[in-house]
């Protein structure tokens, strides 16, 4: 049998068991099996050599292998060639994986991993991709600040929570700065995507100079309402107190397109409802309104 790569000589450097190789010039290199820590290395013993030879484990002819190389561990289809392969580094603090040449860093943040980038099509229900968002933890998906608009139909392009201040607004839709005082003042907000959700509680003690003979607006929304002609959202009225209204009427309301506010409504015809003024609000007036609208 040929001893093609394979040196027989023991090298007194080399324990029994050791499995001596010749790689290139390297004639004192050797596979070494550690008993005790269960390692099989490879490894050799003369300083002045270098292991320029690659470790390499595949399966069959030009199909996927794993490679080490130059200090990379390296993902290759041997059809495509070196330059389509995938390969993993590190580079001090940052673990960089490369894809056909371009890196991508990985670095640690906490219990996570930040600018962690697959493609530029995320999608669900095939591979859960973060294209320049962060995955921050166990159970979070983080969002960017300022939305990164999609127009796709089945995409997810932001998800936000926070609050807001209503007011009560004539025409003029100033809901501060028009003398009003309040006692109650209470909103809070769920965006997801282009529909955003709210809830509020308002009640005013003082009308201040409002003009009481104009319509009632809830002003303070935290997104204005997307600009399509007649599409109007309805909101829901729970609650109202202290009105000056017939018994039996109900309070309603609407957020009309391009709109940051909400029309108050009063059903008291049987042709319909009209608009609810802020004489009927009255200066210790109460509402509690939810409701959900489309935004840009």
């Amino acid at each position: 049998m040929a001893q093609s790569n394979i040196d027989y000589k023991i090298n007194p450097r080399f324990v029994p068991g050791d499995i001596p190789l010749w790689l290139g010039n390297a004639k004192d290199s050797a596979i070494i099996y550690d008993a005790t820590a269960g390692d099989l290395t490879l490894q050799t013993q003369n300083a002045s050599a270098v292991l320029t030879d690659r470790i390499r484990v595949e399966s069959g002819t030009n199909t996927p292998f794993v490679e080490f190389a130059a200090g990379r561990l390296r993902l290759l289809d041997a059809a495509a060639g070196p330059a389509a392969a995938g390969e993993i580094t590190r580079d001090g603090a940052d673990l960089k994986v490369y894809s056909g040449g371009a890196v991508r860093n990985l670095t640690n943040v906490g219990s996570g991993f930040s600018n962690v980038v697959e493609d530029t099509t995320p999608q669900l229900g095939g591979d859960l991709d973060a294209n320049g968002s962060d995955i921050t933890g166990v159970g979070h998906v983080g969002f960017l600040a300022a939305q990164d608009a999609s127009a796709g139909a089945n995409d997810l392009d932001d998800y936000e929570e926070g609050t807001f201040t209503p007011g009560i607004g004539d025409a003029s839709l100033d809901g501060s700065g028009e003398g009003q005082t309040y006692s109650i003042q209470v909103g809070r907000y769920t965006k997801i995507g282009h529909r955003l959700f709210f809830q509020l509680r308002v009640a005013i003690s003082d009308l201040g100079t409002l003009t009481t003979s104009e319509q009632c607006r809830v002003t303070g929304l935290p997104f204005t309402s997307k600009n399509v002609t007649n599409a109007l959202s309805s909101c829901d009225v729970s609650i109202g107190s202290g009105l000056a209204i017939t018994a039996g009427h109900k309070v309603s309301a609407n957020i009309s397109p391009n709109v940051a506010f909400i029309n108050m409504q009063l059903w008291d015809a049987t042709t319909g409802n009209t608009a609810l003024l802020l004489s009927e609000l009255t200066a210790d007036g109460g509402l509690v309104i939810s409701g959900h609208y489309e935004v840009e």
